[in-house]
């Protein structure tokens, strides 16, 4: 079983799953972290696959903002690392089928950088 977290660019987060060769979209919720932690357990539920079967994680992220990505990010990659899997980023663009490719081309033990659109910032101050 193949996951997709995706990030739109009004801030929700989707979630997707491959079984059998075809995918399937499960909800979408705000990206707000007790909401999507939620919203992956529900994933596996809806799944109806034990977390064993997951084969990688794909993360597609049309937001840039700092705290959605580095949400989504920490999620995907926390995933992949408790289950030994890969996770690969995918264009926003990126098909179903082209992710499918990638994942099945990546070893575990490949995670995700988040790029933001601008600098973090802080109590007003930019981090460098």
């Amino acid at each position: 079983m193949r996951v997709l977290i995706e990030v739109t660019a009004k801030e929700q987060m989707v979630l997707w799953y491959e079984t059998g060769g075809e995918w399937k979209k499960t909800l979408a919720v705000p990206l707000q972290r007790n909401a999507a932690v939620a919203a992956v357990a529900k994933l596996f539920a809806a799944a109806e696959e034990p977390l064993s079967a997951v084969t990688g994680i794909g993360l597609r992220v049309e937001s840039r903002r700092f705290t959605t990505v580095r949400l989504a990010a920490t999620i995907a990659n926390t995933l992949a690392f408790a289950l030994r899997v890969p996770v690969v980023g995918a264009p926003p663009r990126c098909s179903l089928e082209e992710l499918r490719s990638l994942l099945d081309a990546t070893e575990p033990g490949r995670y995700v950088l988040p790029e933001y659109q601008a600098p973090p910032r802080l109590g007003g101050a930019k981090i460098k």
